[in-house]
């Protein structure tokens, strides 16, 4: 089973076409987009679905507020959000034909309101806790990730990481990291007048023990960023299908 999880940066707009020939590009079983848009994003839900991606739950962003999306070529059955998350930031679903559940989340960005990401994170925590012991995944972007080895420069830029440090207290392991143990990669670049400036691995998949097993590879895919499609690496995670 193969899943791409992008950050297709405020909807999409005028780049919907360069973000559906990507998607089709991957060749994906499940999508994740975050930063989805209901108006905009309704033509690229129709060429998907039209495309083999038929499946679908989002969170139901207000106009111009960005969401979570999931799109699936098999049927997804939609889960009530934790009530601890903002239902905004949240999909979770499960997908029987590839023995899974999932949660698609949006952590929001520190910015003035610290404790809204904090508050996020602790509705993760409290999430993993109960999920810990099913085949789980938690993917997205999560505006987070370990201040030394995710960011440039080193132990600046991040906020949340003790939460994000604290995921294999609570059964989750997060994949890229389990399988490259000793290497860096960035998935967003702050920008400041066109160039790229800081860098930061900001998307992540966590699995649960049973996934843990069935991982096959975590790979970023830098070229929808270099291009201009959005101004995230798209996730690629592949998982072995379980035998019945």
């Amino acid at each position: 089973m193969r899943l791409v999880s992008w950050n297709i940066r405020h909807g999409g707009g005028g780049r919907t076409r360069a973000i559906y020939d990507a998607l089709i590009g991957h060749a994906p079983d499940v999508i994740i987009l975050i930063e989805y848009r209901s108006r905009p994003g309704a033509s690229l839900r129709e060429r998907l679905a039209s495309a083999g991606w038929p499946h679908f739950a989002s969170s139901d962003p207000a106009p111009g507020r960005n969401g979570v999306a999931v799109l699936s070529s098999e049927p997804l059955i939609v889960r009530r959000p934790p009530s601890s998350v903002p239902p905004d930031r949240w999909v979770e679903v499960e997908v029987p034909a590839y023995g899974l559940a999932l949660a698609a989340v949006y952590v929001p960005v520190r910015g003035r309101d610290v404790t809204r990401k904090d508050s996020y994170w602790r509705g993760v925590l409290e999430a993993a806790v109960a999920r810990r012991d099913a085949s789980f995944l938690f993917v997205g972007d999560w505006n987070t990730g370990a201040p030394i080895g995710d960011a440039e420069p080193e132990g600046r830029g991040f906020s949340c990481c003790e939460h994000f440090a604290a995921m294999p207290e609570h059964g989750f392991v997060e994949a890229w990291r389990l399988l490259h143990p000793h290497q860096r990669t960035f998935s967003w670049y702050s920008r400041r007048g066109g160039p790229n400036m800081n860098g930061f691995r900001i998307d992540h998949a966590f699995l649960s023990k049973r996934l843990r097993e069935r991982l096959v590879s975590c790979e970023y895919s830098d070229i929808e960023r270099s291009v201009g499609a959005s101004d995230h690496a798209a996730l690629l995670l592949e998982l072995c299908t379980p035998v019945d």
